[in-house]
């Protein structure tokens, strides 16, 4: 049985995704998961500073984890920055549609790009 506590160790590590999107500029600052009785599941809160300053929140349920067999997945699955690129939230198209200008989204699709980089 996995406990609140490993579910947030995975919910908050540094994942490839939370790296990039913090070298963008985002900054992921509270993170909790919750065991929802009602909705009989695990549900994942993040609050994260845009790159303008403005703080956003997510929350999304990631459900019976129980249900997740290989570590890998549920690791993706309960990762908030992982949601946020699914989403497209750091897209050029999105950033542009969020209210930031060309030479915005430009530096930070720079900074994403050398992070890129840098990985390989």
């Amino acid at each position: 049985m996995i406990t609140s506590q490993q579910l947030l160790t995975l919910a908050t590590r540094k994942t490839p995704h939370r790296l990039r999107a913090e070298a963008m500029g985002f900054q992921f600052m509270q993170i909790e998961v919750v065991d929802s009785p009602v909705d009989f599941g695990w549900f994942v809160r993040c609050l994260f500073r845009c790159v303008c300053g403005k703080i956003e929140a997510l929350t999304f349920k990631v459900g019976d984890v129980e249900q997740y067999m290989d570590p890998y997945t549920l690791a993706k699955t309960i990762d908030p920055a992982y949601r946020l690129y699914l989403a497209g939230s750091f897209s050029r198209e999105h950033l542009l549609k969020d209210g930031y200008t060309e030479d915005q989204v430009a530096e930070m699709m720079e900074k994403a790009a050398a992070f890129d980089a840098r990985q390989q």
